[in-house]
């Protein structure tokens, strides 16, 4: 704990001890309270994750790249495209909320976003939310928010172009074209990914098969929007990702007497989604905005009947229509966002015959901004109305105050909750999985504190931030009434979130320094066990040079010891990754890109059983004619 509080203390004094100035923009944030604001002036722990980031990160995935940012932590069950959960201050992948675009993109049935088939080259910038966040966005906000902004046009219509390979028998290319003209804002976007990875899983790990599973995605991204004048504006949106990945499962016979290992299962899915909206400003003061979308996640499985030779799909779609309707408000004393929202969900399978395919949630929802002089204060209420399990009504409350230009300190507290999964509440007797949903679960609950100090100037910011997350209804399995052998999903369990994230971004000349480590100690509030998959340290270090042609970097990924079972008898070990990167202008438009993942091929497991890349070679070129 000592070296602890020293690593805090030494990033304090760095931080405030530099006296570097650089110009630096202060992002605009729109997740932290709906409305577009400088994250300067926000109460919340947040941060963003710029294009020009993401050209220049080491990562291949979205996963690879989550995972070095303050407070998240990652895994995955295999390679790229395998499936992958981001864990915010400790909290379940089920208990994050991640949108693409303001909307939802995810399974109903089993409460996450597929995040492993949302391609890079389709992101224009992301914001992350650490902290609950239920009382802007309903329903899952428990832990964060991860917001996903896709491709935009701006600037004079251009063209570009990126391709490469790699280790593991990897290609991918992109193509992007967009920009504005006249009044017309466009962008088109055209990815693919094929690799041919390695064996998912270790020998001994049930289901082995030593065979590859290799990976295919094929994604698509548009936007329109049209001005029709300098207050109206109309707009689309569309993304779209097919992805392929093989994995290793015991395929059995409909009796489970016969099971065999020596297939190549595979799953195919697809993740789409569709809005449109119209933004309007009808006084000087009043902003509203209209929108409608459609999103979908279509999952199949394909295993093998040993016994008739035979195979088959199963297949799992989750299809949720949203609408919105929000006002932003424009006060003499601040800022008030008033919104009202409707989301149908909808779930289908041909495997599984869910008692209730369908639930609806409406709800109200109003956020207010002030700011006196060094104080600010950020409100959020909310009320969800859900056909399953009523009512909930959920709040937040932050404040900050800004000591001198350099320094603030914030604080805040708030309720969250996560809805039960179609296959919480509907799962039927199934003696493959021995277990059957229960219809009369409720919302897991959460109540959140945390407070913060943040010294920020044009050349640097320096954050510290703790927090105390305490989730109570969670929802986990006990006895069914019957038959006697199977078990139920019941809320009977509790959590407590506890840590501390700090995080470091500099620049000085040619030099730029990002870091983040974070204490996390994430427990269940009952038996004072750790809960798994957590490591209770983790934390990054990337610096970049850039100057003339060259833009080069080094990051070092890190984290401890995760357990591995509810027990805590066993632990994967801890781990550090250092991934290197290069960029050289070759002409006016052309540049080449290199890098090397886990340099030192450092063996490592995030889930056990599971393989994880070695040391892995890219190489690519991109032709950007802006």
């Amino acid at each position: 704990m000592q070296n602890k509080l020293r690593c805090a203390a030494l990033a304090i004094a760095i931080a405030a001890a530099s006296s570097v100035q650089a110009s630096s923009e202060d992002a605009v944030v729109v997740t932290a309270t709906r409305i577009p604001e400088r994250a300067s002036v926000l109460t919340s722990d947040v941060s963003v994750i710029t294009r020009e980031q993401i050209e220049r990160a080491p990562q291949a995935s979205l996963a690879g790249l989550l995972q070095a940012q303050p407070g998240l932590q990652v895994t995955t069950n295999g390679g790229i495209g395998t499936p992958s959960s981001v864990s915010i201050r400790g909290g379940s992948s089920q208990q994050t909320l991640v949108l693409i675009d303001g909307e939802r993109l995810s399974s109903s049935t089993v409460g996450t976003t597929a995040l492993e088939n949302i391609p890079l080259n389709q992101i224009e910038r992301i914001e992350i939310l650490r902290g609950p966040a239920s009382s802007l966005y309903g329903a899952d906000a428990v832990a964060g928010v991860i917001q996903i902004f896709t491709r935009k046009g701006e600037g004079a219509p251009h063209v570009s172009l990126e391709a490469g390979a790699g280790s593991y028998r990897t290609t991918v290319g992109s193509f992007d074209y967009g920009g504005r003209t006249g009044n017309t804002s466009f962008n088109v976007n055209l990815g693919y990914t094929d690799s041919g990875s390695f064996s998912a899983t270790k020998p001994g790990t049930y289901g082995y098969n030593p065979d590859r599973d290799p990976y295919r995605n094929r994604n698509l991204s548009a936007q329109i929007t049209q001005r029709l004048d300098a207050d109206n504006r109309l707009g689309a949106r569309l993304f779209y990702s097919d992805g392929r990945t093989h994995f290793d499962a015991a395929n059995c016979d409909p009796t489970y007497t016969v099971c065999t290992d020596n297939f190549d299962n595979y799953q195919k899915q697809t993740l789409n989604s569709a809005s449109v909206y119209s933004r309007n400003r009808f006084t000087p003061r009043w902003t509203s905005e209209l929108r409608f979308g459609r999103s979908e996640d279509n999952l199949t499985s394909y295993y093998l009947d040993p016994v008739a030779g035979s195979v088959s799909g199963q297949g799992y779609r989750t299809t949720q229509d949203q609408y919105m309707w929000q006002n932003d408000i424009a006060l003499s004393s601040g800022k008030l966002m008033l919104a009202a929202e409707r989301r149908v969900e909808m779930v289908d399978s041909n495997a599984v015959a869910y008692t209730v395919g369908e639930r609806t949630t409406n709800a109200l929802v109003g956020g207010y901004q002030l700011w006196l002089g060094p104080h600010t204060l950020q409100l959020s209420a909310r009320r969800d109305d859900n056909s399953q399990f009523g009512s909930h009504n959920t709040g937040s409350l932050g404040y900050g105050y800004q000591f001198n230009p350099a320094w603030r300190a914030t604080a805040s507290v708030g309720t969250a909750f996560r809805a039960p999964t179609f296959n919480d509440l509907y799962w039927p007797v199934d003696y493959s999985s021995f277990y059957v949903g229960n219809p009369k679960l409720r919302p897991e609950r959460a109540r959140n504190r945390d407070v913060g100090l943040v010294y920020e100037t044009a050349a640097q910011r320096f954050s510290l931030t703790a927090y105390d997350n305490r989730v109570s209804n969670l929802i986990t399995f006990g006895n069914a009434l019957a038959p006697a052998f199977f078990v139920t999903t019941v809320n009977v369990g509790s959590a407590i979130l506890k840590g501390a994230t700090a995080s470091y971004d500099g620049h000085f000349g040619n030099w730029k320094l990002r870091a983040s480590y974070d204490v996390l100690s994430a427990k269940d509030a009952d038996s004072g066990k750790h809960l798994i998959r957590r490591a209770k340290d983790s934390g990054s270090v990337e610096l970049r040079y850039g100057a003339g042609r060259w833009d080069s970097g080094a990051q070092l990924v890190a984290s401890g010891p995760r357990w591995v079972d509810a027990a805590n008898t066993q632990q994967t070990g801890g781990f550090g990754l250092l991934n290197v990167d290069t960029r050289y202008v070759l002409a006016r438009y052309w540049s080449l890109i290199a890098r090397v993942n886990n340099l030192f091929d450092k063996k490592y497991e995030l889930v056990q059983g599971f393989n994880t890349p070695g040391a892995s070679l890219f190489v690519g070129v991109r032709y950007e004619a802006k």
